[in-house]
Order: structure tokens, then sequence, then C-alpha cells
């Protein structure tokens, strides 16, 4: 995964598994302005989540990992989020503890995902209706959780909301000023398909930005596209 130290360095931090019989996740860290060497850095305090882009995320020179039990936990377990310090290049010893869902209604089938929104880590809970909690890690230190919303609206697009398709991923993208939530929606079927949208917590309504039938994979860039 990509993400920026608190120096301003951009580091990419790889995880790897061994070779069996151990099959032991270990972890690399490479300076991308620097001399391009990779450097180990350890073992992760737990077994986290490898191949699922809602499974990491980078804030503040910080990345934050799932545990990998977390994608689909036991019923009545928040769990927790492991963190690596990009500066200091070793893992925190502390985890940071996950809230509790405030709907009883996802609690026993749900999913979790990690994302960087309005400059905080964004925690989100997922149950297989559809329903999604926003989360948002506004005081690291004291590990204070305040739930931005609750997207519980059915997303409908006219022309790829057919019987075939199902919702398969909703992954919050940014956090207007206005509090709008730009969302990628993916849904597969014969045809898989994405979709571009805005979300409006205050209306509870959907906006489509753009169609998107040929992509898979959706991210935020915040760099200068002018050089």
């Amino acid at each position: 995964m990509l993400g920026r130290a608190s120096t301003g360095d951009c580091k990419v931090l790889y995880i790897g598994m061994s070779p069996r019989p151990s099959r032991q996740q270990f972890c690399k860290v490479l300076t991308l302005s620097a001399d391009h060497e990779w450097r180990a850095t350890g073992y992760p305090p737990a077994k986290v989540m490898t191949g699922y882009s809602g499974g990491a995320a980078a804030v503040k020179g910080v990345a934050y990992l799932l545990p990998s039990f977390l994608r689909a936990p036991a019923p009545g377990n928040n769990g927790y989020i492991v963190a690596y310090d990009l500066e200091k290049e070793v893992w925190r010893s502390g985890s940071v503890p996950a809230p509790a869902p405030g709907s009883k209604q996802v609690v026993h089938k749900l999913s979790h995902g990690l994302a960087e929104l309005g400059g905080c880590l964004a925690l989100m809970y997922g149950d297989e209706h559809g329903s999604m909690e926003l989360w948002l890690l506004v005081d690291p230190d004291q590990a204070t959780w305040s739930m931005q919303c609750t997207i519980a609206v059915l997303y409908r697009h006219q022309g790829v909301q057919e019987s075939h398709l199902r919702l398969d991923v909703a992954e919050p993208l940014w956090l207007l000023d206005d509090g709008r939530i730009i969302i990628w929606m993916w849904m597969s079927g014969e045809l898989p398909h994405a979709v571009l949208c805005m979300y409006d917590p205050r209306t509870m309504t959907y906006t489509d930005v753009a169609d998107m039938p040929n992509y898979t994979l959706a991210g935020v860039y915040t760099g200068s596209l002018l050089g």
C-alpha cells in the first residue's frame, strides 16, 4: 500500500507471506524518493487483510490495516485495527479498538472497510441488505470515534439496477465540504458494472456522477496534474 510519512516522504508498505510450513506474514517498506531499496520492518501484530481494497488506509503518516478475521467477524466481535508508523517504520504496540455498530440490525452479518475521508480514518460497517454505517476516527490518540452517518437507502441506477446485478461493494472515496460523500458502487453479474455517485446524508438521496461499465477499481488522486 502507498502512504505518506509525516516528513512528506511517500512510502510503500509491502506485506508478503513466508513459504510453508510457517506461512507467516512479513513486511518491507520502501521510500519512493530515496534509494529504492526494500527494508525489512518486522511482522504485523496480527494477520492482516491483503488483496482487498477496503482492508487498509493511510492517514496522516499512519497506515491502518484490518485483521483478516474482520472480513467476516463473529457476531458481537467489533475487533480492532492495527497501525504502522510510516515515519518510524515500526508497528505500533497498541491497536485501535473499533467502535460498536450503532444499529442492532447490522451486528450479525457484518463486513468492514477502511478509507481516508476528510483527513480522518473512516471505518465502514455494512450488512447483507446494503445498509452501511460510516464512522470517523476523530481523535487517534484517544481512539475516539464519531458516527458520520448511516446509509440505509438502496441504490437505484436506471439501466444498471437489473435482476442479474447485485451490489457487491460500496466504497466511500471522498467527503465533500457540504457533507456529501462520493461513493464508488461495484455491482457484479453477467456483465459487471460500476457507478460513481454522490450520497447526501441529509436527504438520503444519490446523484449519479459517472457510469463506469468497464472499471473494477477506483481511487483518489490528491496531487497536482499541472506538474
